[in-house]
């Protein structure tokens, strides 16, 4: 009877055994899969890193590019501004110098409308002196027409 329950139990015991077995090369698999799927992870996580350090030296020369494109462009602004700052100053300049001509030019025409006045009274007294003139001569030459008639 020993021995049976001896076998039983040893029977017991190599299953027992097995199982434990069987557990641990369960364990072990579920192990090992866990382990290869934390390497994985670990590779994934290290392309995702990789592939954020090349995303950040793009960034970082478009930031570079950008910046001297915006620098560029602002002197350029600056350089247009003082072009056009320096026109509008010599518009400017010109506008007072072409209303200083015109304040000339009204006073010269003032000048001349006076002149014309002038001379066109000058030329009314020559036109009767020359009048008195010719007839002072047609009286002469009556005079002389009747002298010789004489």
């Amino acid at each position: 009877r020993l021995y049976k329950d001896f076998k039983e139990q040893k029977e017991c015991w190599n299953r027992k055994e097995q199982e434990l077995e069987d557990e641990i090369k369960q364990l072990e698999s579920n192990l090992n899969s866990s382990t290869n799927l934390v390497e994985m992870k670990k590779m994934e996580i290290k392309m995702y890193e990789d592939n954020a350090k090349i995303q950040i030296a793009k960034l970082s020369e478009h930031q570079e590019i950008f910046g001297e494109e915006l620098s560029r462009q602002q002197l350029q602004w600056k350089e247009e501004e003082e072009k056009l700052k320096n026109e509008i100053g010599i518009l400017k300049e010109q506008l007072g110098l072409s209303s200083k001509k015109s304040d000339l030019a009204k006073f010269d025409l003032e000048s001349h409308k006076d002149t014309i006045a002038l001379l066109e009274k000058t030329n009314g007294q020559l036109r009767k002196t020359v009048s008195e003139q010719n007839e002072i001569l047609h009286i002469r030459n009556l005079i002389s027409d009747e002298m010789k008639r004489e």
